[in-house]
């Protein structure tokens, strides 16, 4: 059996002021109900009953320093938690009549007195006993000392069930989704947090975490950070039931997602969380979306084998905080794909976020052909998404690194023919096949075949044309035919003004060939209608290079090898002999 005689004795000082204070039957009807919870309002005292922490029309209100109100015991009456009633902050010094009452350390631990005009002083930290509040769970626990009926119990397990319980004010979102502009301007309702009631001073401390977002140090240098990272307080102060909240959003220049974080509720201080404990918050992006462009190649040489790769820059005008995609295709202008370059249709170009530049490589064709100084294609950008485009084409320029081929023309001979036409063809040729069209003058000229005399159909300023990646060509040149026993003659094909190469050799010789044979007996060459020595000794004289000081053309001989040699003087010999 808990006993308070010392805890009487401790009030000794305060009872000296009961006599001062005027007696009271029922609250004023301005006496809210207080915070005590509506089911667990009841303590227990074996000689006074049992007493209502939470009456109809009264009540007793729990703050973090103080308590204040009415509480109405069965056998007693009313009970008074203080002189206050202001609410606030108050802390009572329990040394005059004017300012009495129960304390409250913030912690739970209750001191102190309440009054009863029919029980006298109640000690709420008597020797032997104490009564304290749960922080947590707000439960009243421990005894306080009644000066004139005993001990009041404030819990209780078997056989009988009672319980005082502050009814902390529980802290909630107001929302389940807030939105707020990456500028900070809330988009609807700003970030609220609400409490059931607006007894004493609460508090609750909201949490930031990353949900898309990413929270950082709040500098327009560092990234990512689309907020900053904070431990938020909402402080409510007596009578208040709401606070707004701000969240510190970094306003950059990123066109990206509208993004998340999650709200926390946590810790609270004279109140307990509510059913909505967590909230989303939206940052709506207010960034236009990035621009595309892309800029010409170097000019590049094509190599003479393999391939090389051209390069073109594709950038973004500002970051991005999304994938940015955008289609690329070529297109011929004075280049042709699959022979200047390797060809591409719509392909895909893809910016991951950060990416400020992406590169296409179009893969050039080497060649040995001289070509146009410089060739074009373009590359087209196209489709994108999550950018515009600002500049949409390309040039790439080829240059050409061969040098221009050199034009030869080849000796050429042929038959002249008995009658009619003969044809003598003589073959042009360059050093290398040629990219461009190339074209050179020719016209014949008289040596010892003689146009005017009708040998050769002469021709004159003339032009032979070779197209791209043609090497060869020929020329023809009429021949007149005829029976004449005569020399071989010869005349020239003359290359001249050559456009897009240069001459090596720019003269070639025909050689008309003489099909005429003369008779086996005719080496008459002394001209008195007899073979005879006269003969021998003017072939002799040939053999041993004397000129005979006769005429010796056309030399006819018995061998076909169109000289005068031993074969000739042998016959002439066996005709003079008679053995032939």
């Amino acid at each position: 059996m808990k006993t308070g005689i010392d805890g009487i004795l401790r009030l000794t000082a305060v009872l000296l002021l009961a006599s001062a204070l005027p007696a009271f039957w029922v609250p004023a009807l301005w006496a809210a109900t207080g915070n005590i919870d509506v089911n667990e309002k009841f303590a227990w005292s074996e000689t006074a009953g049992w007493l209502n922490f939470r009456p109809i029309d009264a009540g007793v209100k729990v703050y973090p320093d103080h308590l204040e109100g009415y509480a109405w015991a069965q056998n007693l009456g009313w009970i008074k938690l203080g002189s206050g009633t202001a609410g606030g902050t108050k802390a009572y010094s329990n040394m005059s009549a004017a300012d009495w009452g129960v304390n409250h350390d913030g912690a739970g631990n209750l001191s102190g007195y309440a009054w009863s005009d029919t029980a006298g002083w109640i000690n709420f930290n008597p020797t032997d006993g104490q009564v304290s509040i749960d922080m947590n769970n707000g439960g009243f626990s421990g005894y306080a000392w009644a000066q004139n009926f005993g001990w009041i119990h404030f819990e209780s397990g078997e056989p009988v069930e009672y319980q005082v319980t502050v009814h902390w004010p529980e802290v909630s979102f107001s929302l389940a989704n807030y939105m707020v502009d990456e500028n900070g301007d809330y988009v609807g309702d700003p970030v609220t947090v609400r409490r059931t009631n607006p007894y004493g001073a609460s508090e609750v401390e909201i949490a930031l975490s990353d949900g898309t977002a990413n929270g950082g140090v709040f500098s327009p240098i560092v990234y990512p950070a689309d907020y900053q990272y904070q431990l938020l307080t909402a402080s409510f102060t007596d009578g208040e039931t709401e606070k707004t909240l701000g969240v510190r959003i970094n306003d950059d220049n990123i066109d990206e997602p509208d993004e998340t974080l999650t709200l926390s509720l946590h810790s609270p201080v004279n109140a307990r969380l509510g059913t909505r404990t967590e909230s989303t918050l939206y940052i709506r992006d207010n960034d236009d979306p990035p621009e595309i462009s892309i800029s010409d190649a170097v000019a590049m040489a094509e190599g003479d084998s393999g391939v090389t790769e051209m390069l073109f820059r594709v950038t973004l005008s500002e970051e991005s905080g999304k994938p940015v995609y955008v289609d690329y295709s070529t297109a011929d202008e004075t280049a042709t794909a699959g022979t200047d370059y390797i060809g591409h249709g719509a392909t895909l170009l893809t910016f991951r976020p950060g990416d400020m530049s992406q590169t296409i490589r179009v893969e050039v064709l080497g060649d040995l052909l001289n070509e146009p100084e410089q060739e074009t294609f373009f590359v087209n950008l196209s489709s994108a998404e999550n950018a515009t485009i600002a500049d949409d084409q390309a040039i790439g320029t080829i240059l050409n690194d061969d040098p221009v081929p050199t034009i030869s023309v080849y000796d050429s001979a042929a038959e002249e023919g008995d009658t009619g036409t003969a044809y003598l063809n003589f073959t042009i040729v360059l050093s290398e096949a040629s990219g461009k069209e190339v074209t050179v003058k020719y016209a014949t000229a008289d040596n010892t075949a003689i146009a005017a005399e009708g040998d050769y159909t002469p021709i004159s300023g003339q032009t032979l044309t070779f197209a791209p990646g043609e090497r060869s060509k020929e020329v023809s040149v009429s021949l007149a035919g005829d029976e004449e026993i005569e020399a071989d003659e010869t005349f020239f094909l003359v290359l001249s003004d050559p456009v897009n190469a240069e001459i090596a050799d720019n003269e070639a010789t025909g050689t008309i060939i003489d099909d005429d044979s003369p008779s086996r007996i005719d080496v008459d060459y002394s001209g008195n209608d007899v073979v005879d020595l006269e003969d021998a000794i003017i072939a002799l004289k040939v053999l041993a290079g004397i000129d005979p000081g006769v005429t010796l053309s056309p030399y006819h001989d018995v061998n076909d090898n169109r000289r005068i040699d031993i074969a000739e003087v042998l016959y002439i010999l066996q005709k003079v002999s008679d053995l032939r």
